[in-house]
């Protein structure tokens, strides 16, 4: 028989979504819109000039404040203007960057010790948890603000725990992305 879309609705409602912080990040040569899974990819830097790069971290974060799927994910701004947010539940603005890793590390709580990604554990609704993300965003890049080194390493690391994502406008040549 045929399906109506409030049954389907209904029927998606109770679906675990895997990816919850996927923003749009440009568009494709052919008109194609780029969406990034921010998790996935744990570190992204954002190359180009200053202003190119923090209004793109901007641009990132009214993008996941304005996603439904990423309601529940842990924002946290560092040189992001705070009305880019949206008024997101989770937002949060740190004063610098040692602030915003304290927070993340705090936010992730349980995820630090997982072996599985969060996308695995999200798809297979492992554990009763939602494993909510936590998004990092620095408007100011490492080259450009005066990130010292000890935090670029720290903002490395905590890219590499499961549920995490840093975005950082400017050149960082540790990031893959």
């Amino acid at each position: 028989g045929t399906v109506t879309l409030e049954e389907l609705s209904a029927r998606a409602r109770s679906s675990a979504a895997p990816c919850l912080v996927m923003p749009q990040l440009g568009v494709t040569p052919d008109g194609e819109e780029l969406l990034v899974d921010l998790e996935g990819l744990g570190l992204l830097a954002i190359g180009g000039s200053e202003p190119e790069g923090t209004a793109i971290v901007h641009a990132l974060a009214v993008g996941l404040s304005s996603c439904e799927l990423a309601s529940s994910a842990q924002l946290i701004g560092v040189g992001v203007d705070p009305g880019a947010f949206l008024d997101h539940p989770h937002a949060h603005v740190a004063a610098d960057v040692a602030e915003a890793l304290q927070t993340a590390r705090t936010l992730a709580g349980s995820m630090s010790g997982l072996e599985r990604s969060t996308f695995e554990l999200r798809a297979r609704r492992t554990g009763g948890e939602t494993w909510d993300p936590v998004v990092v965003l620095v408007a100011s890049g490492a080259d450009r603000c005066g990130v010292d080194r000890c935090e670029v390493d720290e903002l490395v690391a905590l890219s590499r725990t499961p549920g995490i994502a840093v975005v950082i406008a400017g050149v960082l040549p540790e990031a893959t992305w």
